[in-house]
């Protein structure tokens, strides 16, 4: 199936649309969204907020305002938001600068991972990347002086329950002051997905970045495509898709020509990331308009690919955008229930977790003697976050018992889309 052939099972709303094409790397994209009205481009910005795009957005329209007739006001938040995103991508930039410093003089060798090595090799501007943690990547043998290097610096090592899978290779850190939470990996498997990426590989192809006169390293080119599409197959285009996708289309424009698609195809499948990696680099094709060989595709293309798992992916990324989301998979739940025990079974299970639950979710040991105090405040936050949708559904409200069908039908999507991402033919 090549790009040009699955057009057709890949639809979006009218704003999703008008977001994909201000996104796309042809300026003649652009000209189709002139003359919107004032709600039109509220709606857009909306949008583009949730995806966290906004300032990628900007940098394409803002040598274009009076030919695209943008409102005044619009332009106004337009400016605001992206004064916000510099603002804050300069402080984050300034953390990391310390910790690669620090690091580079105590002899410690580490990978930016993510949206810190993104800023720094493709989009060379802060604001354009926005981040909500720092993941950084250390080999096993250097993980001790990295901690060193951290608490120095007045990290804390963040506790992490017995429950996690990832505790064994995932270490999280907390700055003493403001900034962002920061994670070091010594592994980069997915406790969920088959495959692995080849760390000795990855660290063999590294390239070398520069913060002044102290540096790390990133990801070659190719490497960090199969990672970004990894990594979003992992949370399953559940949390910031779109911005993943934007990130492979940025890697292929930032490196054109120079981009070994043979090597990237035979570590895929030498690694056995040929699913996720078909499926991130098909629709950075499509909807971004990334140069991507069709015979890429094609050297990708696992054999039961199918028209449906696009729309899948599509359903996870575009319709969890605010306008339809219930927050909560118990309010599906409840509408789906049949019969008064059974919606009853879902309410307690809502209100009385299992102790992985509370414990993950409030950052609890799982021997405190807090946590049945916990359970009090589970469900004081459930009552406030929830009260008012289920209210309306108490009230038999059937704008909320439509959202609770389509919920549901995208969590039926999402479990078939997992199904086909873990199985190996």
């Amino acid at each position: 199936m090549t790009l040009s052939g699955i057009d057709e099972h890949l639809k979006h709303d009218r704003i999703d649309n008008l977001l994909l094409s201000l996104l796309q790397k042809d300026d003649a994209e652009i000209e189709e969204v002139a003359n919107l009205t004032a709600t039109d481009w509220n709606a857009l910005i909306d949008r583009a907020r949730i995806h966290s795009v906004v300032s990628l957005i900007w940098l394409r329209l803002r040598e274009r305002v009076e030919r695209m007739k943008l409102p005044p006001e619009i332009v106004d938040r337009f400016v605001k938001l992206h004064l916000q995103d510099t603002g804050r991508g300069i402080i984050i930039q300034d953390q990391i600068e310390n910790i690669v410093k620090a690091a580079h003089d105590a002899g410690v060798p580490m990978m930016l991972l993510k949206g810190a090595q993104l800023v720094k090799l493709v989009y060379n501007d802060a604001s354009l990347r926005q981040m909500y943690d720092i993941d950084l990547l250390v080999r096993e043998e250097s993980l001790t002086g990295l901690k060193e290097v951290l608490f120095q610096l007045g990290y804390s090592e963040i506790f992490v329950d017995r429950y996690n899978p990832k505790r064994a290779y995932q270490f999280p850190f907390q700055p003493s002051k403001n900034g962002l939470r920061l994670e070091v990996h010594t592994s980069l498997k997915s406790t969920l997905l088959p495959g692995e990426l080849a760390l000795k590989e990855i660290w063999e192809r590294a390239v070398t970045v520069r913060f002044g006169d102290a540096e790390a390293l990133a990801m070659s080119p190719e490497d960090l495509i199969l990672y970004i599409c990894y990594h979003s197959s992992y949370h399953f285009y559940l949390h910031f898709g779109l911005r993943s996708l934007c990130d492979i289309a940025s890697v292929i424009k930032r490196f054109g020509v120079d981009l070994d698609w043979k090597r990237l195809v035979y570590c895929a499948c030498k690694w056995n990331i040929t699913r996720s990696s078909y499926i991130g680099l098909v629709l950075v094709g499509q909807w971004l308009k990334a140069d991507v060989p069709n015979e890429v595709i094609i050297g990708l293309e696992p054999n039961d690919a199918n028209p449906q798992l696009l729309q899948m992916v599509n359903s996870q990324i575009f319709a969890r955008t605010g306008r339809d989301s219930l927050r909560s998979e118990k309010i599906p739940q409840l509408v789906n229930a049949k019969g008064v025990w059974e919606k009853s079974s879902v309410i307690l299970k809502g209100l009385f977790p299992s102790r992985v639950r509370i414990v993950r979710q409030y950052g609890l040991k799982a021997e405190s003697g807090l946590l049945y105090i916990y359970y009090i405040k589970h469900i004081i936050d459930v009552y406030r976050r929830h009260r008012h949708i289920f209210r309306r559904l108490i009230m038999g409200d059937k704008t909320v018992k439509d959202l609770a069908l389509l919920e549901i039908e995208r969590g039926r999507q999402l479990a078939e889309f997992r199904q086909w991402l873990i199985s190996n033919h």
